[in-house]
């Protein structure tokens, strides 16, 4: 199956501070601002600057959860329709049908920031109530996974004098456990690994902000071994429920550090405990993860995979640190 590409604006890429939601909404901006039949209603048109303009984006665009799949959904043809159904699924519809259309499609570009057309090979399915479902496929899974790895080091690189800054002292220790307990387990488990020889670190003498999975490179997140895999549409490796809902909890996380950066490190009550709570999310994902998905029992019997889950570690460990670190203003401990 021929995967379909959400069109998007090119000069938007360039800030690289761009996620799978924050993607979808300039591909519902662009779809709007591109198909003048749906302008033809006075009704519709008069609330145009007004459904562009609102925000935040998590209102128009939301992840689905708790489930396995990376699945979004915008209610944004409901509020465009106001209290009309018919009209709110015809206009559904032609928004799904613009987003999909191969002339607007066909030449995403590939940046030098590591931008690659598999971010935006969501597939569109306008539901009967109006919502617009929008799925990534497992080569977008794939690519983003290697997005992340890569940006979340680079922050990382770029952030280090964040751990300088003096820690909050109103969050508690039981607090921070559950978040710094995840982040140092990843941390012992990427170093041993490293010692293994199962990959290779860069930097591993160094802070873990600074470590990199320099071998394998890169990673095989998707199954192109198999004589039962499609050579045009292979699986993510990652096939275990705990791997997809962890994976769908660090795409949501990184969704929330971009869209909330301006109030990155706030002392606030509500900005700590919205951080808090994505500390925890993480970590219980990562728990699940590590409870029932084999490293070092797979190693032998299936290296990419083995690896692969490396390689999610490695992204769970880099965005927990970011968290505790650039949010929460806490300190991420390599040992608990």
């Amino acid at each position: 199956m021929k995967q379909r590409f959400i069109s998007i604006d090119a000069q938007f890429l360039y800030s690289n501070s761009f996620t799978p939601r924050s993607l979808l909404w300039i591909a519902l901006q662009n779809a709007i601002h591109q198909e003048d039949d749906l302008w033809q209603a006075e009704t519709l048109r008069n609330r145009r600057n007004e459904l562009l303009l609102i925000g935040p984006i998590s209102n128009l665009i939301k992840r689905l959860e708790p489930i396995s799949r990376p699945i979004y959904a915008s209610a944004i043809a409901l509020r465009w329709a106001g209290t009309q159904q018919g009209l709110a699924i015809a206009l559904a519809h032609k928004l799904a049908e613009k987003l999909t259309q191969p002339s607007e499609t066909s030449n995403v570009p590939i940046l030098d920031g590591g931008f690659h057309p598999d971010l935006t090979a969501f597939s569109v399915t306008v539901m009967p109530t109006g919502l617009i479902h929008f799925e990534l496929s497992d080569q977008g899974l794939a690519a983003w996974l290697s997005y992340l790895a890569a940006n979340l080091h680079l922050d990382a690189l770029h952030s280090l004098h964040s751990q300088m800054l003096s820690v909050d002292s109103s969050l508690s220790s039981a607090n921070l456990f559950a978040g710094q307990y995840a982040y140092a387990r990843c941390c012992s488990l990427l170093r041993l690994a490293h010692q293994q020889s199962l990959i290779i670190l860069t930097n591993p003498a160094r802070s873990p902000q600074l470590w990199q999975i320099q071998q394998p490179a890169p990673i095989s997140w998707l199954d192109t071994d198999s004589p039962l895999v499609d050579a045009q549409s292979p699986q993510l490796r990652l096939f275990d429920t705990t791997e997809r809902q962890l994976v769908c909890q660090l795409l949501g996380a990184w969704d929330e550090l971009i869209s909330n950066a301006t109030v990155a490190a706030s002392t606030s009550t509500i900005s700590r405990d919205f951080w808090l709570g994505w500390a925890n999310d993480l970590s219980q994902a990562f728990q699940r993860f590590h409870q029932r998905c084999s490293i070092w029992g797979e190693a032998e019997r299936n290296l990419p995979l083995a690896q692969a889950r490396l390689g999610l570690l490695q992204v769970c460990q880099l965005s927990l640190g970011k968290i505790l670190i650039d949010r929460l203003g806490s300190i991420a401990p390599t040992e608990l």
